[in-house]
């Protein structure tokens, strides 16, 4: 269930303090889930019931309300289900983040527990095994979602010197043709001469030939004087996009 609600009135009703982000409620009550996502909508965090990507490298943030979580665990109640790793405890706000990597599609579980592996809570979320890559460019000041509304497919561009950088993106998709959360699963590349453009992801400058992942990068020129055609490549398993850029 989407919740968006003030912590205020939670404390009201019920004497817990939780933040204020698209959230899930635990199944028991006592812990309000998140996947933490630059491609999330409102303020990066979406509610479980986004479907999600096999392949994504998935962050959870979860508000326990007054509970101490010095002690407590995110574990897969299946524990062929996936791996947890980078687990980090915020003990003054009771909240716990962590990143998971789901080993197959369906409908997994998560549960918090105590040192005597007692459940304090539990959710699911859904993995889907994506079919279908889709690259293009988003336009300037188009917020970036996981649904990518707002992509215009091509595959050429032409970059200005002085102009803003444009931003690529990808999004895949189900068999059905349901966009899935997947920022981190696409690869980019920036095929042969680096002299062209300059390509960064989030803000991060990487090499020719150095592979990044991510959900968007932007690309500039590479100099006030660059000029020519380069070409980046963007990936998904066996599945690749390329972009002819002109820099004139």
């Amino acid at each position: 269930m989407r919740v968006l609600l003030l912590s205020i009135l939670f404390a009201a009703l019920g004497g817990c303090s939780f933040s204020l982000i698209d959230s899930t409620d635990g199944d028991d009550g006592n812990s309000r889930w998140t996947l933490a996502d630059g491609a999330c909508p409102g303020l990066g965090s979406c509610a479980l019931d986004v479907p999600t990507a096999l392949g994504a490298e998935l962050r959870f943030s979860i508000d326990l309300g007054d509970r101490s979580v010095a002690e407590l665990m995110p574990v897969f109640v299946d524990e062929a289900d996936g791996t947890i790793t980078d687990v980090s405890r915020d003990t003054e706000d009771s909240i716990i983040r962590f990143s998971a990597r789901p080993a197959r599609a369906g409908t997994l579980e998560l549960q918090i527990v105590d040192p005597d592996g007692e459940r304090v809570d539990s959710t699911r979320f859904d993995v889907v095994t994506p079919t279908s890559l889709s690259c293009g460019q988003l336009p300037e000041g188009e917020a970036l979602h996981y649904e990518m509304d707002a992509l215009v497919y091509t595959d050429e561009l032409t970059l200005l010197n002085g102009d803003s950088a444009p931003q690529l993106a990808c999004l895949l998709t189900d068999a059905d043709g349901a966009p899935l959360l997947s920022a981190d699963i696409v690869a980019w590349r920036v095929l042969g001469d680096g002299d062209v453009i300059r390509v960064q992801d989030e803000l991060i400058d990487f090499e020719p030939d150095q592979a990044a992942r991510g959900a968007r990068i932007w690309i500039t020129p590479a100099s006030l004087e660059a000029s020519g055609v380069a070409t980046i490549e963007a990936s998904f398993g066996d599945q690749t996009e390329r972009f002819t850029v002109t820099v004139e």
